[in-house]
């Protein structure tokens, strides 16, 4: 379907000037969640030949964002109503002054349907769309992170049709991007444990930094994961070892000093010949429930979905 564009007053969106209200990177930043929505836009078929309005942005101020989500829509083959007179007529003032935003509210349903009729007859349109753009500093680089909520509301069912949510910062990652957290790795036990907890230390830490975090590097720490290793002799039969021991595993943000998850792992190493491969056996045991604990609770994809407040409190 070829793109659509109606225009009440005539209105460019092809040469968008630069906004006052946010920096080269917050900009960059912006624009580049907005191609991503662009994306999501052309998959999104219950936006298909149906007239969409796009109500003035939150979060910003000039229109800078509104003009770029006009355009995205349009270039995306949608239809999309737009007039540049429109927020100086009284009525049309009027009832964008009746769509209340919720600054405590995690998502933007807000359109009461009266209100929606109304503006749906004013403006001939079928989908009401509704985007919440926030622009936030994190990381340890202080990276402008765009974080943008998209809901089309259909006014003759009076139901939200489509969303989305998209962030990206301004190079384009998504985000929460791991490599901005440093991870500290450490370990502590008895000195009879020093050979188990070294073997178990580099399987640890290379499946932390397989993740996409730093590890151990120089600065602060954004996370802090201990473990300590404790090893006894189980059994003995002339040269033949079986050795058994624990793993008590704490990871903890230092930003709150808060422990996130406490852990205890126990394990019995297989029979060896010589105290080395028995180590190596034992090391080998606890390490699989540790990288297991891990893949559950530090893997970005669970770590972030459970913390999603830490980005904020990590923010330098």
């Amino acid at each position: 379907m070829k793109a659509k564009l109606i225009v009440y007053v005539l209105v460019t969106t092809a040469a968008i000037a630069a906004s006052a209200a946010f920096d080269d990177a917050e900009r960059s930043a912006a624009r580049k969640v907005i191609a991503a929505a662009e994306a999501k836009f052309r998959s999104a078929g219950a936006l298909d030949e149906r007239a969409i309005t796009l109500l003035p942005v939150k979060g910003d101020d000039d229109g800078y964002c509104e003009r770029l989500i006009v355009g995205a829509l349009v270039n995306a083959g949608k239809v999309c109503v737009v007039s540049n007179d429109e927020k100086k007529d009284d009525r049309f003032r009027r009832i964008l002054n009746e769509i209340k935003w919720d600054e405590r509210q995690t998502t933007l349903k807000s359109i009461d349907p009266s209100t929606a009729d109304e503006l749906g007859k004013l403006k001939s349109t079928q989908i009401l769309m509704e985007a919440r753009l926030v622009i936030t500093r994190r990381g340890r680089k202080r990276r402008a992170v765009a974080e943008l909520d998209l809901l089309a509301y259909a006014v003759s069912t009076k139901q939200y049709v489509w969303t989305a949510h998209i962030a990206v910062d301004d190079a384009g990652r998504g985000w929460p991007d791991p490599a901005e957290f440093n991870v500290k790795v450490s370990f502590t036990g008895e000195k009879s444990a020093e050979s188990v907890a070294a073997l178990v230390a580099s399987k640890v830490r290379n499946a932390v930094a397989g993740y996409g975090y730093r590890v151990n590097a120089d600065g602060g720490d954004d996370l802090a994961l201990t473990l300590s290793i404790t090893k006894e002799e189980f059994d003995r039969s002339g040269d033949y070892f079986v050795y058994r021991g624990k793993a008590a595993a704490r990871l903890a943000s230092r930003v709150g000093d808060g422990i996130l998850y406490e852990r205890v792992f126990s394990a019995k190493g297989g029979r060896a010949l010589g105290e080395l491969e028995a180590s190596q056996n034992l090391a080998d045991a606890l390490a699989e429930q540790v990288l297991k604990w891990l893949d559950e609770t530090l893997a970005p994809r669970a770590f972030f979905a459970k913390h999603s407040d830490f980005m904020e409190s990590s923010v330098r």
